[in-house]
């Protein structure tokens, strides 16, 4: 990512040049935990980050463009690409979103 500086991803991922791809918060009452995956149309990178915690503090407080997690080359099959690609379009199924879960709990 060009742009190294500290960023909100949750609540202005544009800020940082990235396109908020898919979010799922399976928290409880006044707690969150949240799955989010962001797409770097620039690079053509896929990155997907985990956070909890009660909800008095801010969702990704502590994450910035320089410590999320990129989805490895490798690990970008065109099962992946298809799901971004459809995800980019608001055209997403409920294997896209699962998709997206299991690279979460693989890469973060």
């Amino acid at each position: 990512m060009e742009q190294k500086h500290r960023c909100d991803i949750y609540g202005s991922p544009s800020k940082c040049g990235l396109v908020k791809l898919y979010e799922m918060d399976r928290g409880m009452c006044f707690e969150f935990d949240i799955t989010l995956a962001l797409w770097d149309p620039r690079a053509y990178e896929l990155f997907v980050v985990k956070d909890s915690g009660c909800s008095c503090p801010y969702p990704f407080k502590g994450y910035s463009c320089t410590n999320i997690n990129m989805v490895p080359k490798h690990a970008m099959t065109p099962t992946v690409t298809r799901a971004v690609e459809v995800m980019l379009a608001g055209r997403e199924t409920e294997g896209d979103k699962e998709l997206m879960e299991r690279l979460a709990s693989e890469y973060c």
